[in-house]
């Protein structure tokens, strides 16, 4: 019987059956399971929104048997996409077989985080998912004017994303969802990430038009509360389902190799190089640089590209944003 994964707590998992009744059961991996497919090592061995083989209990358990569990899960099928993250030490993915990633960040409080943003948009497009991002809390822009340029140079940045298919929506998500973004989701399976305290709860519960997620306050610290402690597949009317995981603090990419990054940006892909294997960093007669001098692409749009390669060579586990916010940066 086919089902699909939605909750994961310890070695059991919430699955939902393709065919029957919609609510969650629990459910536990029977003997050696079987993945089909090759997996990354250290990877957790199912995902949410897996696609899973199943074998219902029968309602009368053996006798001197107290689990709580409803079925086993025999098999993971394959999948068609997967969206993670990895430090040197552990890959996890954070969904599988996602229709698009939904990014949240804000404006402000806590800060945009424009290293986040580009670690999450070069592993969308390396993974062929579509990515789009909303930015919240663009009422601060009323709210603090003396911030009026800072805020105008953000909003510049992600305009950039536009010209290689990002999607970008800006919002007051405590005023709930604009017309534009309710629309939005439509039928498909969607995964909300960002930091903790940009608002992903309260986008979910908007859309859900109930509190799914208890909101919290960002404090001092301008972090948030991690309103989401498991990552959870939820399902609406229309066919509709989203992903919400907890707050993303760190985005290690080290399962990518340095030479594969240049794909996550497409902004380089019209460019001609004499090497075909070009890295764009030291290699003469570089089309991507030369781009970069005349001004086409942002100087720190290459910058984070370099420090991005440098990650990834040397494996070491990244932190908040990969560059410093500089108020002459420009775009990218």
């Amino acid at each position: 019987m086919r089902a699909s994964v939605t909750g994961i707590y310890g070695a059991y998992f919430l699955v939902r059956l393709e065919e029957g009744p919609r609510e969650p059961i629990l459910a536990k991996p029977r003997g050696k399971l079987r993945i089909r497919g090759n997996q990354v090592r250290g990877e957790h061995m199912l995902a949410i929104g897996d696609r899973i083989e199943v074998q219902l209990l029968d309602e009368e358990k053996e006798s001197g048997k107290d689990e709580e569990f409803g079925a086993y899960i025999l098999e993971a099928l394959p999948r068609e996409n997967s969206f993670r993250r990895a430090s040197p030490v552990r890959t996890q993915i954070l969904g599988a077989n996602l229709d698009c990633i939904v990014f949240v960040t804000s404006i402000d409080d806590p800060p945009f985080n424009e290293g986040l943003l580009g670690r999450i948009q070069v592993e969308a497009t390396l993974s062929h998912i579509p990515l789009a991002v909303v930015l919240n809390k663009t009422d601060l822009k009323e709210k603090n004017p003396e911030k009026k340029e800072e805020y105008a140079i953000i909003e510049q940045k992600l305009e950039y994303f536009k010209q290689f298919g990002v999607v970008i929506f800006y919002e007051s998500l405590h005023h709930g969802l604009s017309a534009s973004l309710q629309s939005f989701f439509t039928q498909g399976r969607y995964l909300t990430c960002g930091e903790s305290g940009v608002g992903k709860s309260t986008l979910l519960n908007s859309f859900a038009g109930n509190a799914l997620q208890v909101v919290g306050e960002t404090g001092q610290t301008g972090m948030g509360r991690h309103t989401t402690t498991n990552p959870v597949l939820y399902e609406f009317p229309g066919g509709v389902e989203i992903i919400d995981i907890p707050g993303i603090r760190e985005f290690g990419m080290v399962h990518r190799e340095p030479a594969s990054l240049s794909g996550g940006f497409a902004d380089f892909a019209p460019y001609s190089c004499r090497f075909d294997n070009c890295l764009h960093i030291n290699e003469p007669d570089c089309g991507v640089k030369d781009a970069v001098t005349q001004g086409i692409i942002p100087e720190a749009r290459y910058r984070f590209y370099e420090q991005l390669v440098t990650s990834c060579s040397e494996r070491y586990k990244p932190r908040r944003g990969d560059y410093r916010r500089e108020p002459s940066s420009g775009s990218g």
